[in-house]
């Protein structure tokens, strides 16, 4: 099948709905960006649902796909006219077939988490066979390992998990095994997306890891990531999770939800046990640590690239 796409600038306040129109007027999607994007006068947007906030940019460059068969100046025409304007000067340009999996999978290489511990996508040879490797596939599910958030999780569990090792032996510090190296501990992965936390922490050697989602393909692909990584760990939705206390619990998701969730989370770490919080903004560590303060004793462990885990341990 071929695609063409259609390409134009419009003021922030009319992005929405020129979008709705080209949609109406047969475009199967409309990506928007900022038109400076990649340059220095790029404008980071950064936004949460809830928040009042300016989400578009001051001028949006809006990116419409049409079959190929479509007229895309009578498209535009009709576009125009449902939101009253003029059709504006725009770029038409063919989109090229492709093997569009293979065209995603290049995106992604093994990724060095730290020593001797990779995320390896599926269609790659680990770099290092005898590492930690942690296969993965994360389909349509967040979770590639290669957001800052993802390795600050990830290294905040081998901490964490392999600490009673370390401690018996301290040589054992300079080294991290494949098998197994954790000590009792039961996880919970709240937020779980492609389960790269969840097959982490069973790699690491946890006794029980149970992931929950409220997306249904996040728990499909969490699943099948467990099975190629033959660990035991489980994935649920929330609703489903029983009643039950976790040694450690760890939710890499949006601030707004770590706030509204505090008092759930907290109730499903014991008494003595930990925390992991992320997905969250450096300027925004100060509120979710003085919500949890009310349970936890809470801090900062480690910020990558403005991004900040929080740690804290059970009252």
């Amino acid at each position: 099948m071929s695609y063409m796409g259609l390409r134009f600038d419009v003021e922030a306040e009319d992005a929405d709905a020129w979008s709705d129109a080209l949609l109406a007027s047969g475009a199967f999607a409309v990506d928007a960006c900022d038109p400076h994007a990649g340059t220095a006068a790029e404008i980071p947007v950064y936004a949460e649902p809830g928040e009042q906030h300016d989400a578009l940019w001051p001028v949006t460059r809006l990116t419409a796909l049409f079959d190929g068969s479509n007229d895309l100046d009578a498209a535009l025409s009709r576009a125009a006219a449902r939101v009253l304007r003029s059709p504006p000067p725009h770029e038409a340009f063919a989109v090229p077939e492709r093997d569009w999996v293979q065209a995603t999978r290049v995106q992604f290489e093994p990724i060095r988490v730290a020593e001797d511990f990779w995320i390896v996508p599926t269609w790659c040879t680990p770099p290092v066979p005898s590492a930690l490797n942690l296969s993965l596939d994360p389909g349509l599910a967040f979770g590639t390992g290669s957001h800052p958030t993802t390795r600050l999780c990830l290294l905040w569990l081998r901490a964490h998990l392999t600490q009673t090792e370390s401690a018996a032996a301290p040589s054992a510090a300079a080294r991290v095994p494949a098998a197994s190296v954790g000590g009792e501990h039961s996880v919970l992965d709240y937020g779980c997306g492609s389960g790269i936390l969840s097959i982490a922490a069973s790699k690491l050697g946890a006794t029980r890891v149970i992931g929950t989602d409220i997306d249904p393909q996040a728990l499909s692909a969490s699943v099948e990531n467990a099975r190629m990584n033959a660990v035991g760990a489980s994935f649920v939705a929330p609703d489903m999770l029983g009643v039950e206390n976790f040694d450690i619990v760890v939710a890499n998701i949006l601030t707004s939800a770590l706030l509204a969730l505090a008092p759930l989370l907290a109730s499903r770490v014991r008494a003595g046990g930990s925390i992991a919080l992320c997905g969250i903004l450096a300027p925004q560590a100060d509120a979710v640590i003085e919500t949890y303060r009310h349970w936890f004793d809470i801090s900062t462990w480690q910020s990558i690239d403005g991004w900040s885990l929080l740690e804290g341990v059970r009252r």
